[in-house]
C-alpha cells in the first residue's frame, strides 16, 4: 500500500488562494504564492494528491453552501406564503423558489453520493475477496 503524498507549503498556500473566494485568476494565484503559472496548472492536472485535496475542499465548499440555501428554505417559504396572493414582490418571489429549488437539488445531490458510495464499498469489497 503506497503512503498519501504530502503537500508542500505552496501547493498548500495554492489551495487556499484557490478557494479563499475572491476568484483570482489561475496566473493571479500562482503570482500570489510565487510560482511558476506553469507549475500550479501540472498541480491541478498532473499531481494526484493536490487534484485530490483541491476536489475534498471544494466539495466541502460547496456541502456548507448547500447548507447555507437548506437553512434558508423555511424563510423562502414564508416569503412564498406571504407572496402568493398579492401579485406584488415578482422578483422576491423568484428568489424564493430558486432557495427552495436549490435547497430540493442539494438533497439530490446528497442522496446520489450517499448510493454512489455504498456502490464503492461493496465494489471494493469484492475486490478484497477476489485474490489475484
Amino acid at each position: 500500500m503506497q503512503a498519501k503524498k504530502e503537500l508542500t507549503r505552496r501547493q498548500e498556500a495554492a489551495l487556499l488562494a484557490l478557494m479563499d473566494g475572491t476568484n483570482l485568476s489561475l496566473v493571479e494565484v500562482a503570482r500570489k504564492i510565487s510560482v511558476h503559472e506553469s507549475t500550479l496548472w501540472r498541480w491541478m492536472h498532473r499531481d494526484e494528491a493536490f487534484m485530490r485535496a483541491y476536489r475534498d475542499l471544494r466539495r466541502v465548499a460547496v456541502e456548507h453552501g448547500v447548507a447555507r440555501l437548506q437553512g434558508l428554505l423555511a424563510k423562502a417559504i414564508e416569503t412564498l406564503e406571504r407572496n402568493l396572493d398579492t401579485g406584488n414582490r415578482p422578483a422576491e418571489v423568484r428568489t424564493a423558489a430558486t432557495i427552495i429549488r436549490q435547497a430540493v437539488e442539494g438533497v439530490d445531490v446528497w442522496d446520489t453520493e450517499q448510493r454512489l458510495s455504498a456502490v464503492e464499498e461493496k465494489l471494493q469489497l469484492r475486490k478484497g475477496g477476489q485474490h489475484g
